[in-house]
Order: structure tokens, then sequence, then C-alpha cells
């Protein structure tokens, strides 16, 4: 694995989560939605906006649990996000001593490695092609938020069973399914995979709680598979909120890079 991969599976621990891809689920004994395609269509993207979190600013006391096979690593981590701009990361394992500090904006992912002294850069074109899977702020923030990653539905295709409904999209060569719990409309998974790597990428939320009158995923389970030089790896990445809280109020986002430190 190179330096830059290596830093953002290790270093990054949130975005690599974020932006790579998810996996095919079984759908042989789902019947197709029997609505007029059209109107059925609008039902589902109606479901799916209604329950979309569309906070200005979110600011998150959470922990996250890392693990690839080889490391295992469990931090507390603030997360703050203005929408649409920023998303800012701050990782502190014990004692309140930060040792990384992650800003991702609309072009560009940025991480500082404290205990290093050292930073790494990355425009989002850099990250799509070390990935080889198309990556965008857009992506990274609504799946943070617990959003179907991509609203327009006018040529993608529904089904359903007693338990959800599942929008099946394709993107280039990404296929991907969200899965809609009936009884209360919240997007409980996201699945993903590359159609020319077989990378893929599974996202589950859980522990639904109120934030401003939408239901809110406290936790996050991300699994991650992939192929490299080494073989099939797999990273697991669980996100545990204790507190979220959204807010009209500017939040800050501090990131500056000292000048002794070196860039990788």
């Amino acid at each position: 694995m190179t330096d830059k991969k290596s830093i953002c599976s290790k270093l990054g621990i949130v975005f690599i989560a974020l932006v790579c891809l998810a996996s095919f689920t079984d759908c042989t004994r789902r019947k197709l939605l029997k609505d007029e395609p059209n109107t059925g269509k609008v039902k589902i993207k109606r479901r799916f906006q209604s329950q979309n979190a569309e906070f200005h600013y979110l600011n998150c006391k959470s922990k996250i649990e890392y693990t690839d096979g080889l490391e295992n690593v469990q931090s507390q981590a603030n997360i703050r996000i203005r929408k649409d701009s920023v998303i800012w990361v701050s990782v502190n394992p014990a004692l309140g001593i930060e040792v990384v500090r992650c800003l991702i904006n609309q072009d560009s992912v940025f991480i500082i490695n404290k205990l290093q002294k050292q930073y790494y850069s990355f425009s989002f074109k850099e990250l799509s092609e070390l990935l080889n899977f198309e990556v965008n702020y857009a992506l990274v923030q609504s799946i943070l938020f617990g959003n179907p990653p991509y609203m327009e539905i006018d040529q993608d295709s529904a089904i359903s069973d007693s338990t959800y409904t599942i929008l099946q999209q394709k993107r280039k060569n990404i296929f991907i399914e969200n899965f809609l719990r009936n009884h209360n409309q919240k997007l409980e998974k996201i699945t993903m995979k590359d159609e020319n790597t077989y990378n893929t990428l599974d996202i589950n939320y859980e522990n639904f709680l109120p934030i401003e009158n939408i239901l809110f995923a406290f936790s996050n389970r991300i699994s991650l598979n992939y192929r490299n030089k080494k073989g099939l790896q797999n990273i697991y990445i669980g996100i545990q909120h204790n507190k979220i809280e959204a807010t009209n109020k500017d939040l800050r986002f501090p990131f500056n890079i000292p000048a002794r430190y070196e860039r990788k």
C-alpha cells in the first residue's frame, strides 16, 4: 500500500469510510413497486427528502473504532460540519490530547499528524484517481448526514418488500442500493459496488434519535472491502455519536499547518 493509501486508511479514519464503495444485496424475493412509474418515483423521492438531514451547522462528539486486521484503534473525536462547505474532524485518543486533525472542503482533503509533525493534502481529483472511484464533497457530506448520495432518481428503479423500499441506482460503474425502512421512512443502509474493480462498501445506520424533528442515526457501521497488490483487504469503522447538536450559530473550523511540519 502506498503512503497516500496508508494515510487515507489510518489517519483519515472517518474520511476513508466515506469515499470508497459498497456491497450488493440479494433481492430475488422482493416485488416490483406496483405504482405507475412516474407516480411511484415521486412518492419515493418525497419519502427520502422528508427525512433528509438539512442542518446548516452540525457539532458532534463521537467515538470512532477502526480495524483493518492488523490494527485496532478506538478514539474520541469531535466532528463539525458547515453544510455544503466544510467538514472538520479532531481525533483525541486520550486525555484530550489531539493527535490528528482533518479538514475537508469542496476541493480538497487536508490531514495533520501532530505526533509525527507531518501533514497530507489531496485534491478530490487525486483521491478519485487513487481509489479508482469518483469522490467529491457532496458524496462525503451526504453519507455523514445519512442522506442518499444521489437524489436524482428519474432513471432509477425501486423495489419493495414488507420491511424496506429499496432505491437502486447506477452512476457510471457504481451500482448503489438505498434501503428505506417503511415504518419510519429512514434510510438504514447504503450499499455500493464498483463493477470494474469489485470494491465494495456497506454502510449501516442505527440508533435513530430525534434532532430538530428529524430522526438522526447516532450509530454508523461501515465495512470496506478493496483489492490491492497484497490481495483482498477489509476495513471496519464504527462511529458512535455521544452528542449531536444542530445549530445556526457559527462554528469554528481552526486549521493551521505549522511551518515546521513536513508535507508527505
